[in-house]
């Protein structure tokens, strides 16, 4: 009877049949009366006990096996996919498979790396592939009397950068460090770096400004000494008319003004002990602007053109191009006007003049109208009312009907022809109707009965018909009908009386069953 062979889990990993060697896993699996167990069976003994000890890992390998790596003299267990290392680091150059809690050591760095199943993540120590050092360290300094101090090393490359020490001290030569001598508290960079970037704080000195600014246009950026000199390179010398000596600004000097009243050209005549000119000025002696007040007692005085604020005086005798107002207002239509502010003239429109209105003027105001002799306009024509509606109102007049209706309200519509009678028509109100039997008002003809036929007006003509009439009841002399048909969908004629032809020559007659 064959074997049933099944993994610790449950699952069943294969079957061996009577007599036979299975082969299947890294152990052989011996069927019922296989000959020549024993060897088998011991050999498997010993693979377990030396977890299958080889340079190359076995073959057909079981997931959570165990092989004791010779080469790289490790134990490592298979996932089911590849061999991992178990309580040491994998050394390699390349990162090897993730194995939760795993180690590796790159050669290539020496740096430790643990695995958290999905990323290696660097244990230590600092370093930059394919350089010397690099990485900040934690070491001891001896300063000049040989006492040991704590320090931290910038190193990029192999070389100290920087050194961070929390006290101010000469290191010792025995411990020479290269660009490093005298060491002060916080940040210390080597002789031959910078530091690059804003800084924020205070500094207690610089090497330069960062933008050289001028001292008297010279360039001056704290790297150098500069001389400054005055701006002019000659001294500065008075004139005619100026009291004291020439400088050149390296003594006080005191100038003053020339301030004598003789009246020389060029000179700033003197003012008497009340603040008047104590010099005389006549005929052309005065040029330019003049501020403050001149005050004339005789003589005559002549001006080419005087532009001045406010004029004051008296008499003034010429003609004046414009004033400010008119001293004595004048009245234009009974309104005083002196051209200090505008004024709105009354017109009454029995004083305008001419028979034409100007072509701008399109609304007007006008309440009644006289008796127009012609009225000519253009589209969209005369609008009566709103605009929408039409009213027409005429007061002051109830008509009452009578016979001929003559005392109704008429409107009469001309045809333009006097061969032809103008056709009026006439509105009569309920009241007026009333009189005729007529309950409510009537829009009428002015025709009577008697008025021959050719003299009342049609409503539309055979070639220009209403297209349709709706009334509630047509009183009608004669009925001329293309087609007389029903008011319901069937098309039903209804008779309340009774229903008569004459004068028929056919009659069709179509009986729906």
């Amino acid at each position: 009877m064959a074997y049933i062979i099944n993994r610790f889990d449950g699952t069943q990993l294969t079957i061996v049949d009577d007599g036979i060697l299975d082969t299947s896993t890294p152990v052989g699996l011996l069927g019922r009366n296989y000959t020549g167990y024993g060897e088998v069976q011991n050999e498997n003994f010993i693979f377990l006990l030396e977890n299958f000890a080889n340079d190359s890992p076995p073959v057909r390998a079981l997931s959570g096996q165990a092989w004791y790596d010779k080469g790289a003299k490790a134990l490592k267990v298979y996932n089911g996919t590849t061999w991992l290392s178990i309580g040491n680091a994998t050394v390699s150059e390349t990162e090897p498979a993730h194995s939760n809690g795993g180690l590796w050591l790159k050669t290539t760095t020496q740096q430790l790396f643990v695995s958290d199943g999905i990323t290696w993540r660097q244990v230590g120590p600092e370093a930059a592939e394919g350089f010397a050092v690099t990485k900040m360290t934690s070491t001891v300094i001896k300063d000049s009397l040989g006492t040991n101090k704590p320090a931290i090393l910038s190193q990029i490359n192999g070389e100290t950068t920087a050194i961070i020490v929390n006290e101010d001290f000469v290191i010792n030569v025995s411990t020479e460090i290269p660009g490093f001598s005298q060491l002060t508290r916080g940040i210390n960079l080597k002789s031959s770096n910078y530091f690059s970037g804003p800084l924020r704080g205070n500094a207690d000195s610089a090497s330069r400004l960062d933008t050289a600014r001028t001292i008297n246009s010279v360039a001056f950026n704290g790297t150098s000494d500069i001389t400054i000199a005055a701006s002019t390179s000659q001294p500065l010398k008075a004139g005619d008319f100026i009291v004291g000596s020439e400088f050149n600004g390296a003594v006080e000097t005191t100038w003053n003004v020339n301030a004598e009243s003789e009246n020389i050209i060029g000179t700033v005549v003197a003012r008497n002990s009340v603040g008047g000119f104590s010099a005389t000025i006549v005929n052309a002696d005065l040029f330019g602007n003049v501020q403050g007040n001149v005050t004339a007692v005789t003589g005559t005085s002549t001006f080419n053109n005087i532009v001045v604020d406010t004029v004051q005086g008296g008499t003034f005798a010429g003609v004046a191009t414009r004033a400010v107002r008119l001293e004595t207002p004048r009245l234009i239509n009974t309104v005083p006007f002196d051209g200090t502010q505008n004024i709105t003239l009354p017109v009454s429109a029995e004083s305008l003049t001419g028979n034409t209105l100007a072509p701008n003027v399109v609304d007007s105001n006008l309440t009644s109208l006289g008796k127009l002799i012609a009225l000519e306009v253009e589209a969209p024509g005369i609008i009566v009312g709103d605009g929408n509606n039409l009213n027409i109102k005429i007061e002051g007049f109830t008509p009452t009907l009578e016979s001929d209706v003559s005392n109704a309200i008429k409107l009469k519509l001309l045809t333009g022809s006097v061969t032809v009678a103008p056709t009026t028509i006439t509105f009569v109100s309920a009241s007026a109707a009333n009189a005729n039997g007529v309950l409510s008002p009537a829009f009428v003809p002015d025709y009577t009965l008697n008025t021959p036929e050719n003299q009342r007006p049609v409503l539309g003509l055979p070639s220009h018909r209403w297209r349709d009439i709706y009334s509630v009841a047509a009183t009608l002399d004669v009925l001329k009908a293309t087609t007389l048909s029903g008011r319901t969908v069937a098309d039903e004629v209804t008779v309340s009386n009774k229903f008569s032809l004459s004068k028929v020559t056919n009659i069709l007659l179509t009986i729906a069953v």
